[in-house]
């Protein structure tokens, strides 16, 4: 049932699947064996093989992951004997484990292809997680020791799926944490389950922190970087159809309407100024501040021309009255 449920997933036919074994004791049955792994591996790799793709280098690797065979226990055991044989102190490899190095690589690809399939929603998903799973089955492959008696396939999963699961969640979200936050909050989880169980309620923050050795507000804070970010256009749910940046209002910003209205004034007051002559037009600015930082008195604007006091009153009253002439033969808008 589970394996033609993980057919179903890769969306391939369940025909495909090999015929059950009945005999199978019950301490030997897993989700998916390092053969039923292997074979649903081969499957996946070759049904997105065969599906036309416009990434080449995506096809190129689908393509190289299907048309390599497994490997067969007794080629994983000789593999895997000469990389251990021929890695240097250093970590280094000799020319021959290099080479050895590569073909287990190699001929293990569709792993990667089957455990990236199970979270890739696009193909642009598919090639990043690849890339990501490749890392964890390089990892699992300088580790690999064939003496164990465990199928590659088993040991490599938890790499492989853990570098797929990373990148899954860096994808997730808008701003992204290091691997070891993740880390940190995955201890987190458990320590704060097994305080659950030993007091009998949920533990606090600090309580939490003070068991795994932290600072005791460094889990607040970790959390803190954790939150999850809130769209300003995310649907409205039961608001009046009101998206969240419709709901946030900002004190500070300028009413486009008024500013708008405003736009308009000034661009109708300097067509009222350009009617009057410069001395009168100067008074005008002057007098109200305009280009100026204060408002300027009688006396400071006679000094500034060479008249009187009230030779500048008298200007000015004229030339209020030829806007007042102007402004009611052109309306504002």
């Amino acid at each position: 049932m589970i394996q033609t449920q993980l057919l179903q997933d890769l969306r391939l036919p369940t025909s495909t699947l090999p015929a059950p074994t009945h005999d199978r004791h019950p301490n030997q049955e897993t989700a998916a064996d390092s053969s039923t792994l292997s074979e649903l591996a081969a499957l996946a790799a070759q049904a997105f093989a065969e599906e036309p793709t416009e990434f080449d280098g995506l096809g190129d690797y689908l393509r190289r992951a299907c048309h390599r065979d497994k490997l067969e226990p007794a080629e994983e055991t000789a593999l895997g004997r000469a990389l251990r044989a021929g890695r240097r102190a250093d970590g280094s490899f000799t020319p021959a484990a290099r080479l050895a190095y590569d073909e287990f690589v190699e001929r293990n690809l569709r792993l990667v292809v089957y455990f990236a399939k199970r979270f890739a929603r696009s193909r642009d998903d598919l090639l990043d997680l690849i890339s990501a799973g490749n890392l964890g089955l390089m990892t699992a492959t300088q580790k690999f020791d064939p003496e164990r008696g465990i199928r590659f396939s088993t040991f490599a999963a938890w790499d492989i799926h853990s570098q797929i699961v990373a990148e899954v969640r860096q994808r997730q979200r808008p701003v992204h944490l290091p691997r070891n936050l993740h880390e940190q909050l995955t201890a987190a989880r458990r320590a704060e389950a097994e305080l659950t169980q030993q007091l009998g309620r949920e533990p606090t923050e600090t309580e939490v922190s003070l068991e795994l050795g932290w600072a005791p507000d460094h889990l607040t804070d970790l959390r803190r970087l954790t939150q999850a970010g809130v769209s300003l256009d995310a649907p409205p749910e039961n608001d009046g159809g009101l998206t969240l940046a419709d709901r946030l209002k900002d004190e500070a910003a300028t009413d486009p309407a008024h500013a708008a209205e405003r736009s308009d004034r000034a661009t109708f007051a300097r067509a009222l100024l350009d009617h009057l002559d410069g001395r009168e037009r100067r008074i005008l600015c002057l007098r109200h501040g305009i280009g100026t930082d204060h408002e300027w008195t009688l006396e400071e604007i006679g000094a500034a021309l060479g008249v009187t006091r009230e030779r500048v009153r008298q200007l000015e009253g004229i030339a209020l009255q030829k806007l007042r002439t102007e402004a009611a033969a052109r309306p504002a808008a």
